[in-house]
């Protein structure tokens, strides 16, 4: 789904006629629309170039002095992407318009759907600053209209079966159905193969890289209204055993590479245990739901939580989760752990990922959860002493989590 950016323009693809009548190009025959008219932009209702062709698609192209501030830099990879989605809107049955303006935040959304939801559709194909991205979502939402952020296929970056590198604007990207058991999705879309990715399941095991399930539809297999109603079957399979087993053994040995400020307070910590941040507990850097919303890594964070909130306590004890929030909110605020903006997820909150790794640590029967938010210390946790046994720590947990989940989904069967 990877492609090439042709040169990039300013155009839009629709325009007022001298009539004040709105031409749409995807709307309208290209034999039925008059070359030699003036045609003017619908926002700035400055005069705007009608580009006709066979190498290039169609569209209205402002002049270079045009001081329209809602024309941006677009592709043909782009139109066409814009042109194609706006026609599997409308198989659908679906009121849609082109390039729609609000002007009371002075947006131009590239489609708008206006019926039977009504929700501005953004194709983004090329990075945009992500403060700036926030800034339109944010904008989009103080009018009541949560955008979908559909990502260009050419963005997709897939480095292993189920592994993906992920920029931070696709991050921002990340979207929630309006089912709440269902968690955020990524959603791209090719106009050159015509098919669209969705990604779920999504884990990151650091700043730009993730592990998650990616499914492929051509337009007319795939449903707007299945999948923003959650109705499309997503999948929570187990992840792969080796690939995760893989990423630990990589934060284990290549420690070079994560000179972050998380990982030198954490080492520092774990020196003060006479031993090293390659020699985390088995326990940590485990695959956990809601953990989208940490970019540290979660073999730090995760260690850190031990250390600090359970290793430090004596067995039978018990600590509150919001002891265990307070003290990670405070290395947030001092720029030690990091969280993502996720500016459309708004059904959970980092915090999530925090209580779910306590109720893994469960799991595992190092805690038991003796209240709504109180856990108990069942045992200690070992640090292993070499490399080879930290390895075959990590086996041994995922085994136990293995066995965990078949018993869990037996009985859910039952």
């Amino acid at each position: 789904m990877i492609s090439t950016y042709s040169r990039r323009m300013c155009y839009v693809l629709s325009a007022l006629n001298e009539r004040g009548e709105l031409v749409t190009l995807v709307k309208t025959a290209k034999a039925s629309i008059p070359k030699g008219n003036n045609y003017y932009c619908p926002v700035c209702q400055e005069r705007v170039m009608l580009k006709t062709g066979s190498n290039r698609i169609w569209h209205f192209a402002h002049y270079h002095d045009a001081s329209c501030g809602t024309s941006e830099a677009e592709s043909d990879y782009h139109l066409k992407g814009k042109e194609l989605l706006y026609e599997w809107f409308v198989s659908q049955n679906m009121q849609v318009d082109i390039e729609t303006y609000f002007p009371n935040i002075k947006q131009r959304a590239d489609l708008y759907v206006k019926s039977p939801f009504q929700i501005p559709i953004e194709f983004q194909c090329a990075t945009i600053d992500s403060a700036l991205f926030t800034k339109r979502t944010n904008q989009y939402m103080n009018i009541n209209q949560k955008p979908l952020w559909i990502l260009g296929g050419n963005r997709l970056r897939r480095i292993g079966t189920q592994l993906f590198r992920l920029h931070q604007m696709d991050w921002h990207a990340l979207q929630e159905t309006n089912h709440s058991s269902h968690r955020p999705f990524l959603l791209y879309f090719c106009p050159d193969s015509n098919k669209f990715a969705l990604i779920t399941n999504i884990t990151p095991y650091s700043t730009t890289k993730a592990i998650g399930h990616i499914q492929y539809f051509s337009r007319n297999q795939l449903s707007f209204h299945s999948l923003y109603e959650g109705n499309i079957k997503f999948h929570h399979n187990q992840l792969n055993d080796k690939e995760w087993l893989q990423v630990k053994e990589q934060w284990r040995v290549f420690r070079y590479r994560q000179q972050t400020p998380a990982f030198q307070y954490v080492n520092a910590m774990f020196q003060s245990q006479t031993s090293d941040v390659t020699l985390f507990p088995g326990e940590a850097g485990l695959p956990t739901h809601y953990s989208y919303w940490i970019e540290t890594a979660p073999h730090l964070w995760q260690s850190w939580l031990l250390i600090q909130c359970v290793m430090s306590r004596s067995e039978g004890s018990t600590f509150q989760f919001r002891d265990v929030y307070d003290r990670f909110k405070q290395l947030v605020s001092r720029g030690i752990f990091k969280i993502r903006k996720l500016p459309l997820v708004k059904q959970s909150h980092y915090s999530f990922a925090l209580m779910n790794y306590l109720l893994l640590l469960c799991d595992l029967g190092l805690l038991s959860r003796v209240g709504k938010s109180k856990f108990l210390k069942k045992k200690e946790i070992v640090l292993p002493y070499t490399l080879e046994q930290a390895l075959q720590m990590d086996e041994q947990v995922q085994t136990i989590l293995n066995q965990k989940r078949w018993i869990t989904s037996f009985f859910q069967l039952e």
